[in-house]
């Protein structure tokens, strides 16, 4: 099969593509033939080694990790999935046309997206669902500031916390501020031209998903005992007393994914698919490359089967 293999710790150049083996399916997993890889900032930063000291890489390595096609082998203790299932799933080594998947991190595709828009919520979803409600504990009537709203995790964050019943902000460009109202935001602060330390007071968590400066001045805008929730890390010397803070771990959760699932299946959350690429190594080196800029709305999806 083919698939996206680095060789060593580098930049975007380093992503080649490769004949490799199709992986063998392990008595609890099954086998997914891909359709469709979403690709998330994490995996840039991996590619470059910045996890190698807590999660070194044995070469060759193929990247990746939300995925979405459909089942062509279940091990023989699988029983949630037969072949033929639409699926999508948590699998690492998803850069490739054929991917193996534990069966508890595999979820049913909804008949009402396709398998781009399946592939993209995965990751996004579940850092932003456990943001906002695992490690802000947000509920309703709460007020919500969410930073980088219109990347693929703030996306999804936007439209997680309205259906909470959340009053909801969120900081963008000047391109963006018409996407982030769509979304569902109550208000939106344009950064290139407003403090929003100026126009946002009392606010009972901040999800944080740009970090430096903005993450420290987000303290500001917190009532006493908020939550500053941070998907990029908290800033150790910036914390103000009385704040509660949490550096988001997202764990892969099928469960979790199912009640995401679900929202997308009732048209309450939609996926935000900002681009569409076929599967070529140009083609991801661009994706890793736009990932780096920090400023992608939505998400970029490879497709690699229609």
């Amino acid at each position: 099969m083919k698939a996206i293999v680095i060789e060593h710790y580098g930049g975007p150049e380093q992503l080649k593509l490769n004949e490799v083996s199709k992986p063998n399916v392990g008595e609890n997993e099954v086998l997914i033939e891909v359709y469709a890889i979403a690709t998330n900032p994490a995996e840039w930063k991996m590619r470059e080694g910045y996890f190698k000291d807590v999660m070194p890489f044995t070469f060759p390595h193929i990247l990746g990790y939300d995925v979405a096609g459909v089942i062509r082998e279940v091990g023989r203790n699988v029983s949630k999935w037969k072949i033929g299932d639409a699926v999508l799933a948590t699998a690492n080594g998803s850069y490739a046309e054929f991917t193996v998947a534990d069966e508890n991190q595999v979820v049913a595709k909804p008949e009402n997206i396709n398998f781009n828009e399946a592939a993209s919520i995965i990751s996004t979803s579940m850092t932003a669902w456990t943001a906002l409600f695992i490690d802000g504990k947000l509920t309703k009537d709460q007020k919500v500031l969410i930073h980088g709203g219109a990347g693929g995790v703030g996306s999804m964050a936007i439209q997680l916390a309205k259906h909470a019943g959340a009053y909801v902000a969120s900081t963008g460009s000047t391109s963006n501020v018409n996407f982030l109202k769509e979304l569902g935001a109550d208000v939106v602060v344009d950064y290139t031209n407003e403090d929003f330390t100026k126009v946002l007071h009392d606010y009972d968590l901040v999800v944080d998903l740009v970090g430096g400066e903005t993450q420290i001045r987000s303290y500001q805008v917190l009532k006493k005992g908020g939550t500053l929730s941070s998907a990029v890390g908290i800033i150790e010397e910036g914390k103000v007393e009385g704040i509660h803070t949490a550096s988001v771990w997202v764990q892969p959760s099928g469960e979790l994914l199912t009640k995401i699932t679900k929202l997308l299946e009732s048209g309450e959350l939609r996926a935000v698919v900002k681009e569409v690429l076929p599967f070529e190594e140009d083609k991801f080196q661009r994706a890793h490359e736009q990932l780096q800029t920090g400023h992608t709305r939505g998400k970029i999806v490879i497709q690699v089967k229609e």
